[in-house]
């Protein structure tokens, strides 16, 4: 906002046209993604609504601006089986190879979730663990939530406990989480992997395996081992894979469906008719009505028979 505005502009001048100017100089100028102007219009407007709790300024300029964050369909990547086996393999050490596997297969966030993880979290005989995530400590759970010990993850930590000896450290990954920035390395694994690096490369891991999940288990029961919401898993984490597309092509919701087709194929020089077809019976759907009898109607009409009634005729 300094940059746009300028350092001597006072907060009661900024206008609603400012801030709708200072929103296109981000996307067009400053050529951010839609995500990132939002979040950092978010900054600013919580900014300035701190002013006008303040009483510094009467209202909040920036009221109008959406900055609901929205997903980026070009950024997201399902990383396959094969390509998290092969980055899994390319890992230099077992801690790398543990921090791999509570991302790929825990979905835990790398690196928040990971620097407070510690052995004494991990219930073996249980088959789960326990997370601390800073990111969440404003809500109900206050950023605690118990995750699974996924096969892939048991055998990751398994290894680095056998590598560590009789004296394991209290924390379970203590070099990594001493590092400010681990994408770097992530990206130098992958290279050696052989695999071209993918976008949000420890977030599409997440996002890889809460998609996963979300096929396998109910809803609400991804959302609490991943810790995070409904609404938030639908904008940023779950994909529509290859899988999806191969699945849909052999799915088959009626069976007559495909009989049709196979009998409509024929030796290929005949279109399908379906004048010489017999019509499928579906329960709950009438057949065809019998032909009905042609009978003359009688003197007495539409009306049922009244014989058993007194002879009133002669009374009128």
């Amino acid at each position: 906002m300094l940059d746009f505005l300028g350092d001597d502009k006072p907060l009661a001048d900024i206008t609603e046209a400012d801030a709708v100017r200072f929103e296109r100089w981000l996307t067009e100028d400053q050529n951010l993604a839609e995500s990132t102007v939002r979040k950092r219009c978010g900054f600013a407007k919580q900014m300035l609504q701190t002013a006008v709790d303040d009483r510094l300024i009467e209202s909040n300029p920036l009221q109008r601006l959406k900055v609901a964050a929205v997903g980026n369909p070009d950024t997201q990547y399902f990383v396959t089986l094969d390509e998290s086996l092969k980055v899994l393999q390319a890992c230099a050490d077992a801690e790398w190879k543990a921090c791999f596997a509570l991302a790929r297969w825990g979905a835990l966030r790398i690196p928040s979730e990971i620097q407070e993880l510690r052995w004494s979290d991990i219930s073996w005989d249980e088959n789960r663990f326990h997370i601390h995530a800073s990111k969440t400590e404003h809500h109900k759970e206050r950023g605690n939530r118990v995750v699974p010990l996924f096969p892939e993850v048991r055998q990751a930590l398994n290894e680095l406990w056998d590598r560590l000896g009789n004296a394991p450290a209290e924390f379970v990954l203590p070099n990594i989480r001493l590092l400010t920035n681990v994408n770097p390395q992530l990206g130098r694994i992958i290279k050696n992997a052989g695999l071209k690096i993918w976008p949000k490369r420890w977030q599409n891991l997440r996002a890889t395996r809460a998609t996963e999940l979300e096929r396998e288990f109910p809803s609400h029961v991804v959302t609490r081992w991943c810790g995070h919401s409904e609404r938030i898993a639908k904008q940023h984490y779950w994909m529509t894979t290859e899988g999806d597309f191969e699945k849909a092509a052999s799915f088959k919701s009626v069976p007559f469906v495909s009989q049709q087709a196979t009998e409509s194929s024929g030796n290929g020089s005949q279109e399908y008719s379906t004048a010489h077809k017999k019509s499928p019976d579906f329960q709950g759907f009438a057949k065809p009505c019998i032909k009905l009898q042609k009978t003359p109607m009688e003197d007495n009409g539409l009306e049922p028979m009244t014989f058993w009634l007194p002879d009133n005729s002669n009374n009128h």
